[in-house]
């Protein structure tokens, strides 16, 4: 059993609106960045959060309408042209004020993060997670 994280209640939100977005879209995701970090076990401060997302760039635009159903908007002026060339989806959410980065997937590393992620417990939430490799452990 996976020890409770520590992440103030603002990032766990986020990350539960995060992850009812994007599987709702039935669109595959791992966080990463600080965020993740912290919720493997290693305490680190961040104040963003990060995920890395298998999404089609004709889906863009459809994926930037559901976002703002869940509090997701854009940090850019033209988020899916911003997208398209940055292959970054920059956000903010709206009731927590936090910034979100979606990276799209592209690698053959980052699709398989995202294969290999796991359901894990945030605060009583679930969300996605690499799974760590034995030489995480």
């Amino acid at each position: 059993m996976d020890p409770e994280p520590v992440v103030t209640p603002f990032l766990r939100d986020v990350a539960a609106a995060l992850d009812h977005w994007l599987a709702g879209a039935a669109v595959p995701y791992t966080f990463v960045g600080g965020f993740a970090v912290a919720l493997l076990g290693r305490p680190r401060a961040t104040g963003d959060v990060d995920a890395v997302a298998a999404v089609n760039d004709d889906r863009l635009e459809e994926l930037a309408a559901l976002g703002a159903a869940f509090g997701f908007i854009a940090r850019e002026h033209d988020l899916v042209p911003f997208a398209r060339q940055f292959r970054v989806l920059r956000l903010v959410h709206t009731q927590t004020n936090v910034p979100v980065d979606v990276a799209l997937a592209g690698t053959r590393v980052e699709m398989e993060a995202i294969e290999r992620s796991q359901r894990r417990n945030v605060l009583g939430k679930r969300c996605r997670f690499r799974r760590r490799s034995t030489s995480q452990s």
